[in-house]
């Protein structure tokens, strides 16, 4: 008998893999010091002006806005990708915008508009290449290695999670002792790396052409159908026109007395009102002027959408780990003693943007407990469906921010507390992210149209830009303090409440593989 034979990944992922580990190092890096830079929490050794000023509430607003655009701008890069310049284009074009926000940051780090502008190219970049890389890889695969796609994606996942962890034990540390120019520079050094290894591979890629126009595409289906309720029912093409400069000053007056939060509220409540009070009219227009086929694409991609809806309450909760969670641990007992078999390994105070590296240990290590024992545990009990799974979810993620608020009543009230009791929140927090985010991944992929599965996959990005956008809300309108144990508690009651609403929307939902052509 012959050597079995080893299959290898084909030569040109080693190029993207290598580009993905820098680029979520300097992502995740910048962003692990954004909220104390704004706040001026970090005094360095080179400096003691080494932030904005900010108070927490406009640091947190600020920080959620940045991570929702990052969310929202996916859309943007797909669309170019699949009309325009094709995947490999798209990510090295829009690189060069990611490598210039980052030089913007570190060029910039005393003005307040040189951080807007670092962060807009930041998004626009990381944002753009977000929904392209992904698929870029699978696009170097042949029919023959499909078996080998959820191999790469495992590594893909790990490379995240590896960047993500080591970012956020280091840049923090070079913001202390160096400065904001150094700690900002690092991260720009390694998106600048990331490019060039890219680059490289360029003779050995397999280049998917873009596809070019599609008027039976989602997205044409749905604008079409927004500006033929505009013309109220098609009756008036110059209402239709009157109403969009309607709804163009209606967002700009949001943005001039709201700033950008105001701006996106104002665009997706009025859109969506303009698709509600004209739904009947949509649907007939809809299916006089598109295909049958792609009709019934477009109401399935909408019950999956109607799905998503509420996992928006998940990112405006799980994101705050990274701006309103840094905010509370910088008031708690931070020093910690590490110690392995005898043998010291830290002993000091950690930084309070060091604890969310806990968050990518914990994914790693939960994965794989939650495949091989706690899912057929439960299964025993009752069957574990993917909706299931996502439910379950929302009810651990209210437990995560309930702990929150246990530690900041505590603070509030005087009492010492020692980080340590932080893991909690993050350790239930990190069970909701494997449980929602991981299986609804799983479920868009595989409850999409064939010809949908991009769209659908950026609608699934787009909750987390609605969820970060809802934190910026809440926080704009000033509920409750930020990062106050009544803060804590609302987010925790709102993610309960989205989950039993969750629980009612997908009760009757299919569960299928769509095999639509």
């Amino acid at each position: 008998m012959g050597k079995k034979k080893v299959e290898k990944f084909p030569p040109q992922i080693k190029y993207i893999v290598g580009n993905e580990g820098c680029e979520r190092y300097s992502y995740y890096g910048m962003r692990s010091i954004l909220v104390p830079f704004m706040m001026a929490a970090t005094v360095t050794a080179v400096s003691h002006a080494a932030g904005l000023g900010f108070s927490s509430e406009h640091a947190t607003e600020v920080m959620h806005l940045f991570m929702g655009v990052c969310y929202l701008l996916p859309l943007f890069g797909a669309y170019i990708a699949d009309r325009f310049w094709g995947r490999y284009k798209t990510i090295l074009y829009l690189s060069l915008f990611y490598c210039a926000g980052h030089a913007t940051l570190a060029i910039f780090e005393k003005s307040e508009w040189g951080l807007y502008a670092g962060l807009g190219l930041i998004a626009l970049g990381s944002g753009g290449i977000k929904p392209c890389i992904s698929a870029f890889v699978g696009d170097q695969f042949t029919h023959d290695q499909t078996d080998m796609l959820s191999k790469v994606y495992g590594l893909f996942y790990w490379m995240i999670n590896f960047g993500s962890f080591f970012s956020t034990i280091f840049t923090p540390l070079t913001l202390k002792l160096y400065g904001p120019t150094v700690a900002f520079g690092v991260p720009g050094i390694l998106m600048f790396i990331a490019t060039i290894i890219f680059w490289l591979g360029r003779k050995h890629y397999l280049k998917v052409p873009p596809s070019g126009p599609d008027r039976d595409s989602f997205w044409s289906i749905l604008c079409k159908g927004i500006f033929h309720n505009m013309q109220f029912g098609g009756r008036s093409k110059a209402l239709g026109y009157i109403s969009l400069a309607l709804y163009v000053a209606l967002s700009l007056y949001g943005f001039v007395n709201y700033g950008l939060t105001g701006w996106f509220v104002s665009l997706l409540v009025v859109g969506l009102l303009i698709i509600l009070l004209g739904l009947k009219s949509f649907w007939t227009y809809m299916q006089k002027n598109h295909p049958k086929t792609r009709v019934e694409e477009f109401k399935i991609s909408l019950g999956i959408i109607k799905v998503f809806a509420t996992v928006t309450v998940f990112w405006a909760l799980f994101d705050q780990h990274a701006s309103t969670w840094v905010i509370q641990a910088e008031n708690m007992d931070r020093m910690v003693d590490v110690n392995l078999f005898g043998w010291t390994l830290f002993q000091g105070e950690i930084l309070a943007a060091q604890v969310s590296a806990i968050n990518p240990i914990l994914v790693l290590l939960l994965i794989p407990i939650f495949t091989l024992f706690v899912y057929p545990a439960i299964s025993k009990v009752f069957p574990l469906t993917p909706l299931r799974k996502m439910g379950l979810g929302f009810i651990i993620a209210s437990l995560g921010f309930g702990s929150a608020a246990m530690i900041e009543y505590a603070l509030e009230h005087g009492d010492k507390v020692h980080i340590y009791w932080q893991f909690f929140p993050y350790l239930f927090m990190t069970i909701a992210e494997v449980m929602i985010s991981v299986t609804g991944l799983e479920f868009a992929y595989t409850q999409a149209p064939k010809k949908m599965k991009s769209t659908i996959m950026s609608f699934w990005l787009l909750t987390v830009f609605v969820g970060n956008l809802l934190t910026a809300v809440i926080i704009k309108v000033a509920i409750f303090p930020v990062g106050s144990g009544d803060f804590y508690m609302l987010f925790a009651g709102l993610i309960f409440l989205s989950g039993v609403v969750f629980a009612l929307l997908v009760r009757n939902h299919p569960m299928r593989v769509i095999t639509v052509d």
